[in-house]
């Protein structure tokens, strides 16, 4: 058995296959939000590995609510913020240059939020709308995802080649990449990788919602 089927956790897939047997254990699996995408299973058993902590399954459930209920938060903020950022390019398009930037100017006063939000709100609409940045890879942070909409093409590219765009990435390794010398930046391993990285972000918020819903739908089905 090899160490990524080995752990407590299991993955959406080995889930589902498992559930085929046990419809009931699906059930429950989906109601309690613990199908664990195996990112997340492999990283809680690699950090309690030889611990009597994999084999409690209160406590790895509880583990993969937690998760579940933390990215499924991290992903509708992403959702929120581009679509505030999109309100606000429809809203400027309206407006002539001098207009909107007293419009702006006075945000705090008028919307009740801070223009340097607002601003960063918009430069990652626009980035997003115009293609410069991958919706699926947004970090989770507005202000994170910010720092990249003031990277050229070539570096964001590179980027999600590398492993850097991603929802969990860090301001402190935003930053970091965007002073490495492009000649210098690390090429990925496999020709397929910046595919395969947003295929996998696109499964991990597609379980997310799935498990959601699920749950939503047992507890309207309990009453």
């Amino acid at each position: 058995m090899t160490s990524r089927s080995s752990g407590r956790i299991l993955s959406i897939g080995q889930k589902l296959g498992a559930a085929l047997a046990e419809p009931d254990r699906q059930a429950d699996g989906l109601r309690n939000l613990s199908v664990a995408p195996q990112e997340f299973a492999d990283t809680f058993n690699r950090i309690f590995a030889g611990t009597a902590v994999v084999q409690d399954q209160e406590k790895v459930r509880a583990a993969t609510v937690l998760y579940n209920t933390l990215r499924t938060g991290a992903a509708r903020q992403i959702e929120l913020y581009v679509q505030m950022g999109k309100a606000l390019l429809a809203a400027e398009r309206k407006f002539a240059p001098e207009e909107w930037k007293l419009l702006i100017d006075r945000s705090d006063d008028l919307f009740k939020v801070p223009k340097n939000r607002a601003v960063m709100w918009r430069q990652v609409a626009l980035a997003v709308e115009e293609g410069r940045l991958p919706l699926e890879l947004l970090p989770d942070s507005y202000s994170v995802a910010y720092v990249f909409t003031h990277y050229e093409p070539q570096r964001i590219q590179k980027a999600i080649e590398a492993g850097i765009l991603r929802p969990s990435v860090t301001r402190k390794e935003a930053e970091q990449f965007r002073r490495v010398p492009l000649s210098d930046a690390p090429a990925p391993p496999h020709p397929s990788l910046p595919e395969l990285q947003r295929l996998l972000a696109q499964e991990q918020r597609l379980e997310e919602k799935l498990a959601t819903i699920r749950a939503r739908i047992a507890a309207l089905r309990a009453h």
